[in-house]
């Protein structure tokens, strides 16, 4: 179901909220370090429904607005703390005549600090589009960093934000069984194919399988799993994602949110 997430992952599915949503997040990156995250969103429709017969689910917005906060913290060896925190603002928009499109955009800004010379301020610029390509299949484009740098304290002169084009194609039978397949490709050249599926039973139970599989420099992959259940204003969703080879062990997602 499209909710405020969508701010962190492509603003053009804002257009398709069926009314408020809001989610929050923790997330444990390592097992053996104390490596946390807090996200938090909230999105809201904007102006009159239209009709979106290529959507499931009848009818959706003209446009969208979605604003997300978060924050990583790092407990260092030296009893210091390295933090991170982003502000996001997104909006959504799709033509009247022209409903199963969506086009998205949103401005980040971040910084760190609390780290001796890494210190930092960035700003990102992002895109995104959705669109139903028939019935039971929908493509995306998300653009992230379209535009962005970043600054370190101890520099002069900046930097430009990693660029990353994520394209991705889901498929969704019966409202039950959904497919995604994306291709990540970021400006340093590193490329991955994440693929994922979902069973969703009577709307209110579902599970997950996934991998990430990266193609270059190197190749690895990474399996994820996941579960949620939705009761009614209530969705509440796990998952975790394996990652030895880097040492990282697992990494545990926990997101309660509300739509109404």
């Amino acid at each position: 179901r499209d909710s405020s997430n969508a701010t962190l992952l492509n603003p053009a599915r804002l257009v398709y909220l069926r009314g408020f949503s809001a989610n929050a997040t923790y997330t444990r990156l390592t097992e053996d370090l104390p490596v946390d995250r807090l996200e938090g969103s909230v999105a809201i429709p904007i102006g009159s429904d239209i009709s979106a017969p290529l959507q499931h689910g009848g009818k959706t917005h003209r446009a969208a607005v979605g604003l997300a906060f978060e924050a990583l913290g790092l407990d260092l060896s030296q009893g210091s703390r390295y933090a991170e925190t982003q502000l996001t603002l997104a909006g959504a928009w799709a033509p009247s005549n022209f409903a199963s499109l969506g086009v998205g955009g949103r401005v980040m800004l971040a910084g760190s600090d609390n780290v001796e010379g890494l210190s930092a301020s960035g700003y990102g610029i992002d895109a995104g589009l959705s669109m139903a390509l028939d019935p039971h299949i929908e493509g995306a484009i998300m653009v992230r960093n379209l535009f962005g740098g970043v600054k370190y304290e101890e520099s002069e002169s900046g930097e430009d934000a990693l660029r990353t084009v994520t394209l991705g194609l889901a498929l969704h039978r019966t409202g039950w069984i959904l497919g995604e397949a994306d291709l990540v490709m970021e400006s340093e050249g590193t490329y991955r194919v994440q693929l994922g599926g979902e069973l969703t039973l009577l709307d209110l139970d579902s599970a997950r399988l996934g991998l990430k599989q990266w193609l270059s420099p190197d190749t690895r992959s990474n399996f994820t799993a996941g579960a949620g259940v939705r009761i009614p204003l209530i969705q509440v969703d796990y998952g975790v994602e394996f990652d030895d080879k880097d040492a990282l062990g697992m990494a545990h997602r926990l997101t309660v949110g509300t739509h109404f």
